[in-house]
């Protein structure tokens, strides 16, 4: 991910030396409670991303909000969006890029929180990136839940399994779970399935 990181501030003609900005994502990425929202969730999605790369309108744009979406991750906070976003906008208006880049970066990170339904077709994408473990092999998926569980370790049992299991369904009660038909032919269906499996678990 180093590499992409590297080869991203050149393209973008990000001001000064990528060094320092790469040492901070791998550091806060690789905080010990981060079982899930890791360096592997980053590259993940980074392979994601660049598969869908030609379908966005602003992928430079995507790819610095996606290196950044969960820069800060404290399974104790409602604020981690909104801080990772201010962050990456900080390092966008140090390297000297455009006020909009700074400002579109924020929206994306802005956008996976997922708490609205995306409107612009980048956004729509960055969140269905986000989203894509819903949809991998029920291996992966399982893999993804324990991870979310090891986090939210300090939570006792009967209210993880009762919060977790309405966040899984409210997923499951949308029309469609992903925004973009890309993301709804490759992982619609399995991503369903999942949850379905996932949330009779938690209600055992």
């Amino acid at each position: 991910m180093k590499e992409k990181f590297f080869a991203l501030w050149e393209r973008i003609k990000a001001f000064g030396d990528p060094i320092l900005p790469w040492q901070l994502i791998e550091t806060q990425y690789t905080e010990s409670h981060r079982a899930y929202h890791n360096l592997t969730h980053l590259a993940s999605g980074w392979n994601d991303l660049n598969t869908v790369r030609s379908l966005l309108e602003l992928p430079d744009r995507v790819e610095f909000a996606w290196f950044y979406h969960d820069f800060i991750y404290n399974p104790h906070s409602h604020r981690n969006e909104e801080d990772s976003a201010l962050i990456a906008h900080e390092v966008a208006t140090n390297a000297r890029l455009p006020t909009t880049f700074g400002n579109d970066a924020l929206l994306l990170i802005m956008a996976t929180k997922h708490t609205e339904s995306a409107q612009q077709r980048d956004a729509k994408f960055i969140v269905d990136i986000d989203l894509s473990i819903l949809g991998k092999s029920p291996q992966e998926f399982d893999a993804y839940e324990r991870g979310i569980r090891s986090e939210y370790s300090w939570v006792d049992e009967a209210t993880f399994r009762e919060k977790r299991s309405e966040i899984l369904q409210r997923f499951l009660h949308r029309p469609y779970i992903y925004h973009t038909p890309f993301f709804r032919q490759r992982y619609e269906q399995q991503a369903r399935e999942n949850l379905k499996r996932s949330i009779a678990q938690l209600r055992r």
